[in-house]
């Protein structure tokens, strides 16, 4: 790495994290300078929910090789596990890997790399995670197609940047964007065994246009997190009436929704057949996304949660086992943090729907 575009680059990422203003353009422009400092073929970059880690607000990418699909890597990302997975990686120690380091050379190794990115002559594969306070709100792929590998510099290189980053991200989720939970009655996709659209209500069907997460030009005519919930609802035991899903999801909109899956007992060739619903996501959901985002800690979110339930501090100090004076020392950082003054005013900003819709909005 040449010293003094590292340096260069490091000061307009850091400049950046601290001037951001708007999601898409923070994440292009973050990408772009990533890339000048550690010489890459082509880069993927994405906000992403720290619950689900589904990517949010679309996904920036550039590329030499148009070809690659994105989403056969994404739906290897949450389908198949594989090395230096994202969710690996925002547990690990320093969030960011290289491919060729991580396997002793042999990329290959990788079932992602070999079946997707090595046909197309690419030779190594650098995977980042943005975490801020414990918390991901973003991921990177970098990969490269000449000779010399990622470096263990070039590793730690953008592993110190991680957590900038992240915190910008994670400021950038709500901010000038507030939640907006749609009111609608849930909607229901039946798909078959090859996950096509065997019957649904009008409603699911236009919900599928904002559902997509891989961008317009890479999607299926069924989302791919359509297909996320499918497969889980078909790896559930036969006893299990709804399989798993995903709590909460921003939609292209912004709205929030949630999905569940269900398998379904009728005739034999309908056996693989899966119901999909999709509703408005509960106000808890939300309001955990806007907890998270506000910079509160584990402590602090749960006594924003027994606020919500109207308890007084002595209550919540009578229930986490600690004193009403620690309990208030939380409560004012908790109303800092949010920028509110009164606990109704938290309540209200937090876990009343600030922004309800019709249909879809």
């Amino acid at each position: 790495m040449n010293r003094s575009l590292v340096n260069s680059a490091r000061r307009d990422i850091l400049d950046l994290c601290g001037a951001a203003r708007h999601p898409q353009d923070f994440i292009h422009e973050a990408g772009r300078l990533l890339s000048r400092a550690v010489s890459c073929d082509g880069w993927i970059m994405h906000a992403v929910d720290p619950l689900t880690l589904l990517p949010s607000y679309g996904v920036s990418k550039y590329s030499r090789f148009p070809e690659i699909d994105c989403w056969q890597l994404a739906r290897r990302e949450y389908l198949n596990h594989d090395i230096n997975d994202f969710s690996e990686l925002a547990h690990s120690a320093d969030h960011v890997a290289a491919l060729g380091l991580t396997t002793g050379g042999v990329p290959d190794a990788s079932v992602r790399f070999h079946e997707i990115l090595r046909p197309f002559g690419l030779k190594d594969e650098l995977r980042a995670t943005f975490v801020a306070d414990s918390a991901c709100w973003g991921a990177a792929t970098l990969v490269r197609s000449g000779h010399l590998p990622f470096s263990a510099h070039e590793v730690r290189f953008v592993a110190d940047l991680s957590p900038h980053i992240g915190r910008a991200l994670r400021e950038l989720a709500w901010l000038g964007n507030l939640p907006k939970v749609p009111r609608f009655s849930p909607c229901v996709l039946i798909l078959d065994d090859r996950d096509r659209v065997d019957e649904a209500t009008t409603d699911a069907m236009a919900w599928l246009q904002q559902l997509k997460i891989v961008g317009e030009e890479s999607e299926r005519p069924v989302p791919l997190v359509v297909q996320i919930v499918a497969h889980y609802a078909r790896a559930s035991g036969p006893n299990d009436h709804v399989a798993g899903g995903f709590p909460r999801m921003r939609t292209s909109s912004g709205s929030w929704v949630s999905l569940r899956g269900a398998r379904l007992l009728g005739k034999p060739r309908r056996n693989s057949f899966v119901a999909v619903i999709i509703e408005p996501a509960s106000a808890d959901a939300v309001a955990e996304f806007l907890l998270t985002s506000y910079r509160l800690s584990a402590r602090e979110r749960q006594i924003a949660r027994l606020l919500a339930l109207g308890r007084s501090s002595k209550e919540i100090a009578h229930t986490l086992e600690m004193s009403t004076h620690t309990v208030r020392d939380h409560v004012k950082k908790v109303l800092e943090k949010v920028a509110v003054h009164t606990r109704a005013e938290l309540i209200a900003k937090l876990f009343v729907d600030p922004n309800p819709l019709d249909e879809q909005g």
